[in-house]
């Protein structure tokens, strides 16, 4: 197991050829198999199809519609059976495909997400966490309000030498308007969190923005806006917090570029974080997803994009421990 530092494109190359290649073939190789065995069940239900759709137009033409009573009542309902058979084979071509491929993306990720990780750190991973898994994540208030929320892929475990947990979220809530009702997505991204090198006293709230559900934070504080002496991160970030001696020992000019620099390699998404006793926990807004259903219908090509937003994520979430919480100017 190796904790490598994060970054850098000709580091991630490497680990793509030694790491992901092997398993991205042999599970590639796979999915072909699987598509040529629901191309010919598709075949097979297609001739099927053929001989249901003659045998129900020839009982047509024998059927007396002048009512004549010959016909017994198995006659009677054999236009109806075949009328079923008909409907049930459309719908075995329709999904053959999914049928043999409904559990290949689940295969993809279990096998290539702990790969990778294990090139990170010592982490433990579970695609479909339960509830109580992640439960501790989620800090009051951290996201804006929401009333349904999806996680999956959790991870867990230590970098460099820190406790460190993270799960991808999506929090939407019901949006009322004259006659209409929809789900509006109010956040879509990493929640992390991970334990501080060095605890704090008080409570601390970064955020590049402001929404109600920082009420439910700042509920559980007395404190003020701290001001700091930095007009390039006060421009992005909103600190507050209880202890304005602390917090500005916290919010080192070092450490405000940091989160700056930190900010402007998400690409100026969204980012929240709390800070209280031994843990900062960060909620960080970004528009992938780790290796969805449509990689079951992708090509390569398509798979290695996937697979660089997966880079993106991990890393990113990574160099919040390398690059500002043991960021040490000398």
């Amino acid at each position: 197991m190796t904790e490598a530092s994060t970054g850098g494109t000709e580091r991630r190359q490497k680990l793509y050829d030694s790491v992901v290649a092997p398993i991205e073939h042999e599970l590639l190789a796979e999915r072909e198999t699987l598509n040529t065995r629901a191309r010919r069940l598709r075949q097979v239900l297609l001739g099927l199809l053929v001989v249901e759709i003659a045998a129900m137009v020839g009982l047509f033409g024998q059927i007396d519609f002048g009512g004549s009573g010959s016909q017994g009542s198995g006659e009677d309902n054999a236009p109806v059976l075949f009328l079923v058979a008909i409907v049930l084979t459309v719908i075995g071509i329709a999904a053959a495909r999914t049928l043999f491929l409904s559990g290949f993306n689940e295969r993809l990720k279990n096998k290539l997400v702990p790969a990778i990780l294990d090139q990170y750190g010592a982490f433990a991973f579970a695609p479909s966490p339960r509830r109580g898994d992640y439960a501790d994540l989620l800090v009051e208030g951290l996201l804006p309000y929401y009333d349904r929320l999806q996680a999956e892929d959790l991870v867990t475990g230590t970098y460099r030498g820190l406790d460190f947990a993270m799960v991808e979220v999506k929090a939407t809530k019901t949006v009322r308007s004259k006659n209409r009702t929809r789900r509006q997505t109010v956040f879509d991204g990493s929640v992390v969190s991970v334990a501080l090198p060095k605890p704090v006293q008080g409570s601390y709230f970064l955020s590049t923005d402001w929404h109600g559900g920082l009420q439910g934070l700042f509920s559980r504080l007395t404190g003020d806006r701290i001001r700091l002496e930095s007009p390039a991160f006060e421009k992005l970030f909103n600190f507050f917090g209880d202890d304005q001696i602390e917090g500005r020992t916290i919010m080192t000019p070092a450490r405000m570029e940091q989160w700056v620099a930190y900010y402007h390699r998400n690409d100026g998404r969204s980012l929240r974080c709390y800070m209280q006793g031994a843990r900062m926990h960060l909620a960080l807004s970004h528009a992938s997803d780790w290796l969805d259903g449509s990689v079951a219908a992708a090509d390569r090509g398509s798979l290695q994009g996937q697979l660089d937003g997966l880079f993106n994520d991990i890393e990113h979430s990574l160099s919040l421990v390398d690059d500002v919480l043991l960021f040490d100017p000398a």
